[in-house]
């Protein structure tokens, strides 16, 4: 697959404490690329970077043939590079409709955004049921639809979800699964950071194993699903 973002010796981290150190990975053109990970392996810390919520330190990240390593999430945001972030940070004393509406702020998404909020609702049905209610009643599977939602509504070429199952009922996180390739076959490339490695494998086209900030392992999903190692270490197995 083409790529459409190139990460080379990325650093980062939070003051003087450095959490990536010397990343290199693809993300593939229309492809699922997933970051797997125990807790504390810098997942989350390389999904902020991406989305230009942190300071640029080190490495360079090139989207579409360009170097937007210094830029800002807004910026990021404008070009196509939007973060679903862990924990959905949704607007609770705003209705379902206003956080969608509010992730298309940018003049690329604001154009379109009338096809693209039926295509959210197409998406979530559940979403467009409770569009007049305030996004902190919902519960949490819908606040997750919810901040996924926004993000699309952000007409992303490049969607940076991030743990977007974490302490979701099964039901729920099995849906969010299902909607993933889904929105690879509306054309926009994923790079998913997750903890369910058995779905994470199931969707993925390749995979990328952080350990300690630095990437232990790489391979397409279908071979790393055999490899023994990921298998003892992740799969229990």
């Amino acid at each position: 697959m083409t790529p459409s973002l190139l990460v080379t010796d990325l650093t980062a981290g939070y003051g003087e404490v450095q959490v990536l150190k010397g990343v290199s990975l693809t993300a593939r053109s229309q492809g699922v690329t997933a970051v797997i990970g125990s807790n504390g392996a810098g997942k989350s810390t390389l999904m902020r970077r991406l989305a230009g919520l942190l300071p640029h330190t080190g490495g360079q990240i090139t989207f579409e043939g360009q170097d937007i390593s210094p830029l800002a999430s807004h910026d990021l945001v404008a070009r196509g590079v939007v973060l679903v972030p862990e924990g959905r940070l949704i607007f609770s004393d705003m209705t379902v409709f206003e956080n969608l509406t509010i992730g298309a702020v940018n003049p690329r998404a604001r154009a379109d955004r009338d096809n693209t909020l039926e295509t959210v609702f197409d998406f979530f049905p559940r979403l467009k049921e409770r569009r007049s209610q305030l996004g902190g009643t919902l519960s949490g599977g819908e606040q997750q639809m919810l901040a996924l939602g926004r993000g699309l509504m952000a007409n992303p070429k490049l969607l940076l979800l991030d743990e977007p199952t974490l302490g979701l009922a099964p039901g729920i996180a099995k849906q969010i699964f299902q909607i993933i390739p889904s929105l690879v076959k509306l054309g926009l490339s994923v790079i998913l950071a997750e903890q369910d490695v058995h779905k994470t494998l199931a969707i993925a086209d390749y995979v990328y194993v952080l350990e300690n900030g630095t990437i232990g392992a790489e391979g397409l999903s279908a071979d790393l699903q055999n490899d023994q190692r990921i298998k003892d270490a992740y799969l229990g197995a």
